[in-house]
Order: C-alpha cells, then sequence, then structure tokens
C-alpha cells in the first residue's frame, strides 16, 4: 500500500545526487514519463498479503510518509549495517522505519551486512565473470571488509524472518 511520489524522490536527488538509489532511478528511467510516475503512484496493495519483510530497501525516500503511516499489517525492515556511502540504511531502511506504524514495525540492523549480502552466493570467480559481461555489476558479488560470509548472514536473516513471521501471522 506504500504510494511511491516520483517527484518527492526527484527532488530528494537533486540534493543527494552521490547516492545509488538515485543513479539507479535515473538509470532505469522509472518517473520518465507522466505514465510511468502515475503507475509508480499507484495502490499496489494485495489483500493476501499478511505481513512484510524488506531487506536494505532502497528509493524508500520516493514513499509518501501518509501512505506508509497507513500500512496496517505487520512490518519486518532488516537493514544492511555497514557504512555505506552509497545507500546510507539512516536516509533508507531506517529513515523508511520510522515513518511506518512503530506498533506493527520491526526493525533489524544487521551490523557487518553490506546491500548485496542479502543475495545468493556467487561462486568462485563469479565476480569476474559478471564483470565481463557487465563492467561493474560484479559488486554483487562482493561484501565488506568486515562483512562475516554471506551464509552466516543468510542464516541470522532467516532466523529473524521465521521469529517475525511466527509472531506476525496467525
Amino acid at each position: 500500500g506504500a504510494r511511491f511520489d516520483a517527484d518527492r524522490f526527484a527532488r530528494d536527488c537533486q540534493t543527494r545526487p552521490g547516492l545509488a538509489s538515485c543513479r539507479v532511478y535515473q538509470q532505469i528511467h522509472a518517473g520518465d514519463s507522466g505514465e510511468l510516475r502515475r503507475r509508480l503512484s499507484m495502490d499496489w496493495r494485495d489483500r493476501r498479503v499478511g505481513a512484510i519483510v524488506t531487506l536494505d530497501a532502497g528509493l524508500t525516500r520516493g514513499f509518501t510518509p501518509a501512505s506508509l503511516n497507513a500500512i496496517g499489517i505487520p512490518v519486518l525492515i532488516i537493514a544492511a549495517g555497514a557504512p555505506s556511502a552509497d545507500l546510507p540504511a539512516a536516509l533508507e531502511s531506517h529513515a523508511m522505519a520510522q515513518r511506518l506504524p512503530q506498533a506493527t514495525t520491526a526493525y533489524v540492523e544487521i551490523n557487518d551486512a553490506t546491500h548485496f549480502s542479502f543475495m545468493g552466493q556467487c561462486k568462485p570467480g563469479g565476480a569476474e565473470i559478471i564483470d565481463r559481461e557487465e563492467p561493474g555489476e560484479g559488486i554483487i558479488c562482493r561484501d565488506g571488509d568486515q562483512a562475516r560470509p554471506r551464509l552466516e548472514i543468510h542464516r541470522q536473516t532467516a532466523a529473524v524472518v521465521k521469529n517475525f513471521l511466527a509472531r506476525a501471522l496467525p
């Protein structure tokens, strides 16, 4: 039920153009036409969904505060806590958590996780293979210097999600 306001996000990106979410938004041309902006702002709520889990969400600054505040189901926000100048949790996951109803929102920050820690494990040499096809995209295989192995972060994440869903869903 969260509504995205393309103009709100674009204005925010004018003050923070170096953020990864702003670069990605421009690259995918999400708000380039009136039709795209209209579709982004629609209510895509699905009444079958009884709880929400997000993993290091990006582009959250575009969600309207009123639509976030109106979400009436439990929400778990898991954020990557490793410092990131490109996708700071303080401006994305944490900021979104602050705009959601506090009674039904849980926020967990995994201190040594990076944005890509929540993705599947790459095979040995995977980053190099990806970079050959799409230069620079091998970043999805790289974790921060302090990060535990992805498998350990995945286990921790799965336990947090399992516990949340056990409490959130009847």
